[in-house]
């Protein structure tokens, strides 16, 4: 049934040939070469765009939870309702972990930029001070030069007073002595008459003989060597430095009283509260600052725990605390230059300073410590009633 030509939709009349089939036929080399349309990309982009869009209605007709542009949700279609419910909780908790560590890494730049700001400002500073501690050393070394050729000056002034007694007694020597004349002889052979006079008293003492211009004079002082004129320049440096360092010593002192004059103690002070509870307790202070003058009456100051707050109500302490450092660290930089006496001086400033700034801490820390037995006792005698309520 197969052989007959019906089945292949050739005439009863001819038989079937399969070489003549388009796809066993050849162009020939010698054809025209056929021409071809050109193609329009914009209409077969439209064309393709429409067909996906008459797809897409027809699948909506039958299935319609599947009908999402997004092909990539296709599993997503797939699931049942708590699938979906347990998939979308765990996308909400990704991004809520990505907002998180978004904001880890925010805060962890800010962070970073803070701490740049602090150490360009620390930078500052140091630069700052550096700046006035090389002009402090270039007006000492200004000072030191000044004072260099003032004693250059002074013993080039001496020297030539030295000299000048010297070249007139040379001048002098080349004239040779003056003549003299017969009664100048004469009275330079005898003695006067008040003198024989004198003489034939034997009671009577003798009298002095003038001295003549010759013998008056003094052989010159040799002029100071380069040794020692350095020496004496170091003398000078020395004192001075002594005296500029005794001068900043008493500044400071000066600076400790008035700023020990203006403070005053708080009478209350804020705390962090212990355990991990956020805020801040203020706490009265209950004994006055006098009772911390002595330093060796001993006090319960080591309670655990006490933190001050960076409040408006500690913003006085803060202050004195941060103005008695900066004294301290003014006071490091002082030199005795070796003087026995400015050492001692700058140890009796550092020891008050180093006493008042014990006297605070000690203050507020004893503070801190009344407040927490004050707090045990309150709980001691709730927790007593309560034992004597549940007895009864």
């Amino acid at each position: 049934m197969f052989g007959q030509s019906q089945y292949y939709n050739y005439p009863p009349n001819v038989s079937y040939n399969p070489y003549l089939h388009s796809s066993y036929q050849r162009p020939s080399p010698f054809d025209p070469i056929p021409t071809r349309a050109p193609v329009d990309h914009d209409r077969v982009m439209q064309d393709r765009a429409r067909a996906l869009a008459e797809q897409r209605a027809r699948r909506s007709q039958y299935l319609p939870d599947e009908d999402d542009e997004d092909e990539d949700n296709w599993e997503y279609n797939q699931l049942g309702p708590r699938e979906r419910a347990y998939l979308d909780a765990k996308r909400r908790q990704d991004m809520l972990e990505r907002q998180r560590q978004q904001e880890a890494l925010e805060r962890r730049r800010a962070l970073e930029v803070q701490r740049e700001k602090a150490l360009e400002q620390k930078q500052r500073e140091l630069e700052a001070r550096q700046r006035s501690l090389e002009e402090q050393r270039n007006q000492l070394r200004f000072q030191e030069e000044a004072a260099n050729r003032q004693v250059a000056a002074e013993h080039e002034k001496r020297n030539r007073q030295q000299q000048q007694p010297q070249s007139e007694r040379h001048r002098s020597r080349s004239r040779g002595p003056a003549p003299q004349s017969p009664a100048t002889r004469q009275e330079e052979g005898s003695l006067p008459i008040n003198a024989q006079q004198a003489s034939s008293q034997p009671s009577a003492k003798p009298t002095a003989v003038p001295l003549t211009s010759r013998s008056a004079t003094f052989p010159p002082k040799p002029a100071p060597t380069i040794e020692e004129q350095n020496a004496a320049a170091s003398r000078i440096q020395k004192r001075y430095r002594i005296h500029a360092s005794s001068g900043a010593l008493d500044e400071i002192a000066s600076q400790f009283d008035n700023v020990k004059k203006s403070f005053v103690y708080p009478r209350v002070i804020d705390f962090k509260k212990p355990g991990p509870e956020d805020g801040h307790v203020s706490v009265p202070a209950c004994r006055p600052p006098s009772d911390f003058d002595n330093e060796e009456e001993s006090m319960y100051v080591d309670s655990p725990g006490g933190k001050l707050t960076y409040t408006s109500t500690n913003y006085g302490l803060h202050q004195y605390t941060d103005a008695l450092v900066k004294l301290l660290m003014k006071l490091d930089g002082v030199e005795s230059w070796g003087d026995k006496g400015l050492r001692l001086k700058r140890r009796e400033v550092v020891k008050d300073i180093e006493k008042e700034a014990s006297k605070l801490e000690r203050y507020w820390k004893q503070t801190w410590a009344d407040y927490l037995a004050k707090q045990a006792a309150e709980d001691q005698k709730t927790q007593g009633e309560s034992e004597q309520e549940e007895t009864q």
